[in-house]
């Protein structure tokens, strides 16, 4: 599916690309693919957090280099600034330092001719590439970053009318077909133009649309970019996922938390794995269904302050690995039993604690018990009372199993292991890091 040299002549077939099958037009690739991964600089960016939360920024911390400083209180900041109330944020100093900070990774392509840069959230519950067009005036009037679509002179589309739904948000658009870029790879494949949406409001405001990588699920334009990459183009077909630290420049101020600074962290390997990214063997485990539509397997246990939490055999034991998701779901009965271990009280659908509670969280899959860093349970801070230090837990008490599963491993999970997915043999591997 390579043309670096050959994007006029592909341009000219593009209305019949789905008709061509990818190996009679493309040779396969002989090494796999790496592309970067960023995640957002602060917090998750609109649910948690009222919109002035951040009003009177001389009253925040700092990072700078990636160390948590005390704020300058001589910072001066812009009228609409100084005229909002402050904010007591005295406890997000140990936040910033060691817990809840944003979980959102994201990927960065090119889409049409001439190639137009775009952020997508990396998304491995869903399967297809979606995003938000300046079709879109929702998106327009709220300052969402959105693609140009018709600037691409290479743009096509029968106005086929799709809908896509997720967890967090919906969309309607029309199916097109442009040119995707990848690292040095330019491929020609079926997208959806979003024109009206909800997403935007769920997404940060730098990132366009989502990057689906599952199979083909949730079956809106039929498609799947990287199961078809995977058949016909990658040298293997599976991929690896690494959720590193991010990158943060000596000397860059980060009081603009939660406001989509992108900093480098992690790769994402197209076509293979990264071996220096884990240690000993991958633990390896066969989907749950012989006729695979989602990334599913099967969990064996959840142990929280070291106490084994009772898996509900009637509803299964199902989990979806979704790295667009920024928490872990697991319904509402365990959540009960989490809220009462831990103390906690509910917010929303979420579980609240001291920001300064120490805990613990391990799961197990397939024999092997896999603890997640403390940073990674607390998912944000509870923004509309900051001076109480409370925060948020990485779980969502919502139950799944209308969706065909019981349980969500997310990115806070996912931070925790290097991740490998397989067309075939259909599975999911988890190695610890190195």
């Amino acid at each position: 599916m390579r043309f670096d040299t050959a994007l006029v002549a592909l341009a000219a077939v593009l209305p019949a690309v789905e008709a061509i099958p990818m190996k009679e037009l493309f040779a396969k690739r002989t090494t796999p693919l790496v592309l970067p991964l960023n995640v957002k600089s602060g917090f998750r960016n609109k649910l948690y957090r009222p919109y002035n939360y951040l009003a009177n920024v001389k009253t925040l911390p700092v990072i700078v280099g990636g160390s948590v400083q005390a704020s300058n209180s001589s910072s001066t900041s812009s009228d609409s600034e100084s005229s909002a109330s402050s904010v007591d944020a005295s406890n997000d100093t140990e936040i910033l330092g060691g817990k809840a900070y944003q979980q959102q990774f994201t990927v960065n392509v090119t889409i049409g001719t001439p190639p137009q840069d775009i952020e997508l959230l990396l998304d491995t519950g869903s399967s297809e590439i979606v995003v938000l067009t300046d079709a879109c005036e929702a998106c327009v009037t709220n300052g969402h970053s959105v693609l140009n679509y018709d600037q691409s002179t290479t743009y096509q589309s029968d106005n086929k009318s799709v809908q896509v739904n997720y967890g967090t948000g919906s969309g309607s658009g029309v199916e097109a077909v442009d040119m995707i870029g990848l690292g040095s790879d330019t491929i020609a494949f079926t997208w959806m133009n979003v024109q009206d949406s909800l997403l935007w409001y769920y997404l940060p405001d730098t990132v366009a649309g989502i990057f689906g990588m599952s199979w083909l699920w949730p079956l809106t334009t039929n498609t799947s970019l990287s199961m078809d990459l995977a058949h016909y183009y990658w040298p293997e077909p599976r991929f690896g996922i690494y959720f590193g630290e991010p990158t943060i420049p000596a000397g860059v101020n980060m009081s603009n938390v939660g406001q989509g600074t992108t900093y480098n962290a992690g790769e994402l390997t197209l076509g293979g794995i990264n071996t220096s990214r884990y240690t000993g063997d991958l633990n390896t485990m066969d989907l749950v269904t012989s006729d695979p539509q989602r990334w599913l397997v099967d969990l064996q246990g959840i142990k929280v302050n070291g106490v084994d939490l009772p898996l509900n055999q009637s509803l299964g034991y199902a989990t979806l690995v979704d790295s667009g998701n920024e928490g872990n779901r697991v319904g509402p009965v365990l959540c009960d039993k989490i809220k009462d271990i831990v103390n906690g009280t509910y917010y929303g659908t979420q579980i609240m604690v001291p920001c300064n509670q120490t805990m613990s969280l391990s799961w197990t899959f397939n024999g092997v018990e896999y603890p997640m860093a403390e940073r990674d349970i607390f998912n944000a801070p509870e923004y509309y009372h900051p001076g109480a230090g409370n925060c948020i837990l990485s779980f969502s008490c919502t139950d799944s199993s209308a969706n065909g599963y019981s349980y969500v491993v997310g990115s806070p999970f996912m931070r925790n292991v290097y991740s490998v997915f397989s067309y075939n043999p259909p599975s999911v591997a988890f190695g610890k890091l190195a």
